[in-house]
């Protein structure tokens, strides 16, 4: 009977998931057979913790299925467990106090489509160019044009130690200004 289900497309799924108590169990395991190798594998790149990436990966296809029982529409079953998976990783990220690094902000939108990336990419931009010039100066130099920051400090004519602080300060800053952006991911 399973076979049958896997030739469902993911929104008869989950209608099918919803609608019926009897199929809801099947209906699911189809949907979590296909997506849970790419879930998991986006969760071990975010969290290097396998055990809190395993957790977060579970704690997606939970809410996942409790979402599911509300009225909430879902359009693309993947991008709505991957953005699940990223907010459950922000919240641990936020949780633990962790600082992320920009890297890590950028793989966040791996998964949007071209248009959202475009958009995030102005909104970034945009945070930089309300940093002080100081420290967007050392951040663009390391982050985007790749310098070490040996090569900062010769360019700037500062410290490497000044350097690091530069750079660090603008990554918070950038933080700061990101985070209600970050929030309005959430679903």
């Amino acid at each position: 009977m399973k076979n049958t289900f896997a030739k469902y497309s993911d929104l008869e799924l989950v209608e099918l998931l919803r609608s019926s108590k009897s199929n809801s169990e099947r209906a699911f395991t189809v949907l979590y057979e296909r997506y849970a190798a790419h879930v998991r594998a986006y969760c071990k790149n975010m969290i290097k913790s396998t055990d809190v990436a395993e957790d977060i990966f579970q704690e997606t296809f939970i809410r996942f299925y409790k979402s599911l029982q509300t009225d909430f529409k879902v359009i693309n079953v993947p991008a709505y467990l991957i953005k699940i998976a990223r907010n459950l990783a922000l919240n641990y990220f936020r949780d633990r106090k962790q600082a992320l690094q920009i890297e890590e902000v950028h793989s966040l939108f791996d998964s949007e489509n071209d248009y959202e990336k475009k958009e995030l990419l102005e909104i970034v931009m945009k945070a930089l160019d309300l940093l002080d010039f100081k420290y967007k100066e050392a951040f663009v130099l390391r982050k985007i044009d790749g310098f070490s920051l040996q090569e900062i400090a010769d360019t700037l004519e500062i410290s490497v130690e000044g350097a690091k602080t530069r750079v660090n300060r603008a990554r918070i800053k950038l933080m700061e200004i990101l985070q209600p952006y970050l929030k309005d991911l959430s679903y």
